[in-house]
This record gives C-alpha cells, sequence and structure tokens, in this order.
C-alpha cells in the first residue's frame, strides 16, 4: 500500500506485486494517478491516512510511504494507522527527503 501522488511510482510496484492499494487524500491526484498510471492490480482510492482508513487490521504485508511524512499533520496519528492495518510481521518502508539549510561555505584564504 503506498501513497498515490501522481501514480508513478505505485504502477512500479504494481508490476512486482499481486495487488497494490494506493491511497492520497487528494481527488485531483487520484484521478491523475488513474488516467496516467493504470495496472491491472493497482487500485487508487482517496483517504486520509491519518483516520481510520478502511482497511481491516493487519490487512498488509508491505506499506510503502515516499515522501509522505512530511506532509502530515499528525505524524503519530499516520502511524499508528499504519501499523494499524499492517500485518504483525509485515514491513512498513518510509522515506523522506534529506532536506537541510542551505549553509554559506566559508572561504579558505
Amino acid at each position: 500500500m503506498p501513497a498515490g501522488g501522481t501514480g508513478y511510482g505505485s504502477q512500479i510496484l504494481a508490476n512486482h506485486a499481486s495487488k497494490v492499494y494506493a491511497v492520497d487524500y487528494s481527488y485531483a491526484a487520484i484521478q491523475f494517478a488513474n488516467e496516467n498510471y493504470a495496472h491491472p492490480n493497482l487500485t487508487y482510492l482517496v483517504m486520509d491516512a491519518t483516520n481510520y482508513m478502511g482497511f481491516g487490521n493487519d490487512r498488509f504485508d508491505v506499506i510503502v510511504s515516499f515522501q509522505v511524512i512530511e506532509h502530515m499533520k499528525s505524524i503519530d496519528s499516520f502511524l499508528r494507522e499504519l501499523i494499524r492495518v499492517n500485518k504483525k510481521d509485515g514491513t512498513i518502508i518510509i522515506s523522506t527527503p534529506n532536506v537541510q539549510p542551505k549553509q554559506k561555505k566559508e572561504r579558505k584564504r
């Protein structure tokens, strides 16, 4: 279960998984993904991942969240929901950009 976004990454995952659910909060993002990155075993859903998503407990073997967590208003709620829908022996993969403030480099003299 990845976040939907534009659908590009979800389609790649669907090429290697038996079933993929891609969730995004934005109707526009899901519509774009459906129109541009459809796949037979990929389903896009509009949901808020910080609230009850409608999936049963212990549902997924793998959850993938690329560049999503930094957009969440409630990281704790988001993580609790991921843990709830992930199987006890499942895997959760989360990435976020490594954004660091730009620093002025000192010139060596």
